[in-house]
């Protein structure tokens, strides 16, 4: 290779190096978080407004250094950021009680803790009797989200009226739109969508753009492909809402928001016509391929008489993806050769190969992760569900595009008998506490004996009352396929 030649390649590699190189938050984010998932759910407290606090927060990744977090409960966007990603606070992260993690980049905008859709009567007042929990039905509903790739599609409706939204960003010169690409239904009511709010701001809508200006900020809001009759409009100079009309065909259109310094704001009207389409894609290639392999542990422990004795599925501590394995939960599926287990720290994995002789080359499937504190898991006719949240897949190969929201208790009764092994017992609920983590909180001896040829996965409680007094009969006695 001679000199001419060296130095070309050596250019080259380096800008290759340079247009792959990780941004700051990636690289400094802890472990307990994900950069390689496209969101984290917890309860998200961000930097304004005041007291604003996403409980059932999804802090999406939405571009290399853009975030925006969806509040699955009021269906708002409590906030849009550019910058560091999230703290690790909570105790499912880091361990501290009290806390849950925060935004750690500069907030661009947000919103208070209202309905992000207006009610039949045009109120984005919180109608809920208390600050918890979903909005009424009648006004709307969270369905779940898709995961394809690296993009995040929510599913919901609006007084009956279906919506897929995708959330994402423009990055351009140093500045950042954030966009909502929204694909409805046919409108067969009003809808008002509550889009941003600026405190102490002044406002207006100005060719079609609504504008905020609070001292030496602005916020910008435009519609793009926005079907007929629909507008923006600002509302008791702070709040900036997008309307659109009873008859609406479906179809697709987006709201795009930016903010800024002032001597910024001209860029706006450049990036609002920059073209980003959203594909509201549903299904994605598999995340995770490939499995990671163990080798269980037959007789591991017994008693002295050898009268029982416990068997080791080994868990895939170490994996690809440097993921804590803390299980909650477990339930078996109906070909009685594999189960599933959630983890405190979100993930659902399946495990098969409970039927190999001596357990060995088991195969752990990373099934599902960007669950929070998802410690209970229950299979219903070969769908799992994790506390009330069902993982649904359109392929074998544990490529999970859809979570779907829980149903309410009336409906989840109808498929659990009594009997269901479950890690709590909702309010609404009188179900047996959680077998394994029930064992597990108390340090109790208990022998877990899988036996593949019967099908059947026994804890033996025979000595439970007279060694430890209580009644085996009110946890469980057997778990079969």
């Amino acid at each position: 290779m001679n000199k001419l030649h060296f130095f070309l390649v050596s250019v080259l590699l380096a800008h290759v190096g340079l247009g792959q190189e990780l941004p700051q938050w990636r690289k400094k984010l802890s472990r307990h978080l994900q950069a390689d998932f496209p969101y984290t759910k917890a309860a998200i407290r961000t930097q304004f407004p005041k007291n604003n606090v996403a409980n059932k927060g999804m802090a999406i990744i939405v571009g290399r250094e853009a975030f925006m977090c969806f509040d699955t409960d009021l269906l708002r966007w409590a906030a849009g950021w550019t910058g560091g990603y999230i703290t690790e606070d909570g105790v499912s992260f880091k361990g501290n009680h009290g806390a849950s993690p925060r935004i750690a980049g500069a907030q661009k905008f947000g919103n208070p803790s209202i309905a992000g859709w207006a009610d039949d009567k045009g109120s984005f007042a919180d109608s809920r009797p208390e600050p918890f929990g979903p909005l009424p039905r009648k006004h709307v509903q969270w369905r779940g989200h898709y995961v394809a790739d690296n993009q995040v599609v929510l599913s919901y409706t609006v007084h009956g009226v279906g919506i897929l939204e995708q959330p994402g960003s423009i990055e351009k010169d140093g500045q950042t739109v954030f966009l909502r690409s929204i694909q409805h239904e046919d409108i067969s009511t009003d809808l008002v969508t509550l889009v941003c709010e600026v405190e102490n701001a002044k406002g207006g809508v100005d060719d079609g753009v609504a504008i905020l200006v609070a001292g030496n900020q602005i916020t910008q809001v435009a519609l793009m492909n926005a079907p007929k009759g629909s507008e923006l409009e600002v509302q008791d100079n702070k709040r900036v809402v997008a309307k659109l009309a009873k008859g609406t065909k479906a179809g697709t259109f987006q709201i795009r928001i930016w903010s800024g310094d002032k001597a910024d704001h001209a860029q706006f009207a450049t990036l609002a016509k920059v073209a980003s389409k959203a594909e509201f894609r549903k299904v994605g290639k598999n995340r995770w391929p490939d499995p990671v392999m163990t080798q269980g542990r037959m007789n591991a422990s017994s008693t002295p008489d050898g009268a029982y004795v416990t068997d080791v599925l080994t868990s895939p501590e170490k994996n690809p993806w440097n993921r804590r394995v803390r299980f909650g939960g477990l339930d078996f599926f109906s070909d009685g050769n594999r189960a599933a287990l959630s983890t405190w720290d979100g993930d659902v994995w399946i495990v098969s190969g409970l039927k190999n002789e001596n357990l060995q080359d088991l195969k752990w499937a990373r099934f599902a992760s960007g669950g929070f504190e998802t410690l209970g898991l229950k299979i219903v006719n070969d769908v799992i569900y994790t506390i009330l949240t069902a993982l649904k897949t359109e392929h074998l190969q544990y490529n999970f595009p859809y979570f779907i929201a829980g149903p309410n208790t009336e409906t989840l009764e109808k498929f659990l008998d009594k009997n269901t092994v479950f890690p709590f017992r909702p309010l609404k609920f009188r179900l047996p506490t959680h077998l394994f983590k029930g064992l597990a909180a108390l340090k109790l001896p208990i022998p877990f004996h899988i036996s593949p040829q019967k099908k059947t996965y026994n804890f033996d409680l025979s000595h439970a009352k007279k060694d430890f007094g209580f009644n085996p009969t009110n946890l469980g006695e057997v778990i079969q396929n």
